[in-house]
């Protein structure tokens, strides 16, 4: 069988079509909350430097986030971890809307939280994708999902700056990328791994 039939195979259609829904609504989180987040909480009422700081304050937790998290799949199924930081980045979100207009300590709080939520994400799914493919088709499988979250990478940014041009406020925007990365949360535990699979086997090359 060749690698991108393997990929689509009926075995791994439903796995590959989840991770790439996965992925997509992943990349397009981080990247909304990394570009985005100071720029929300000044429109929100706080001023160039606060907004600053939050950013700072999201990049901190996303440093904390990739350790911890490489800390605990020592001890517990990375599937639930991963699936487990995607319904926490929705929570985050939803935290980050309501908290702003509620004072800074909160708000750089939430703005932390959510750095935090959003690092395990990313993290998370990196580290599980390798083990849902066997060998044969891993490397062609791991850089065809990045590729799909490259794309909502690309997208959510215009989005945004679409939906604030359109009068939506922060707070809506959050709550818009809160409910799709907690339900991506709950389809993680429906994909299964596999270590091997000896039926699935490359085409070989034809030579020059």
């Amino acid at each position: 069988v060749g690698v991108r039939s393997a990929v689509f195979s009926k075995a791994m259609r439903a796995r590959t079509v989840l991770l790439w829904i996965s992925f997509f609504i992943m990349m397009a989180a981080f990247y909304f909350a990394a570009g985005w987040t100071p720029r929300l909480l000044q429109q929100s009422g706080l001023s160039a430097q606060q907004g600053i700081n939050g950013g700072l304050l999201f990049n901190l937790g996303g440093i904390v986030a990739s350790l911890g998290l490489a800390a605990l799949a020592l001890f517990f199924d990375k599937r639930v971890l991963a699936s487990l930081a995607f319904v926490a980045t929705g929570v985050t979100f939803t935290l980050l809307s309501l908290a702003l207009g509620n004072g800074l300590t909160l708000v750089l709080l939430a703005a932390g939280l959510v750095g935090i939520a959003t690092g395990a994400a990313a993290a998370g799914l990196f580290t599980i994708i390798p083990d849902m493919y066997p060998a044969a088709v891993r490397v062609t499988a791991v850089g065809w999902a990045a590729a799909a979250g490259r794309l909502g990478a690309i997208a959510s940014p215009v989005l945004v700056g679409l939906l604030l041009d359109a009068g939506w406020t922060p707070s809506a925007v959050l709550i818009l990328f809160a409910v799709p990365t907690a339900m991506a949360g709950l389809a993680i535990l429906g994909v299964s791994g596999t270590k091997r699979d000896a039926r699935v086997r490359p085409r070989p090359q034809l030579s020059a």
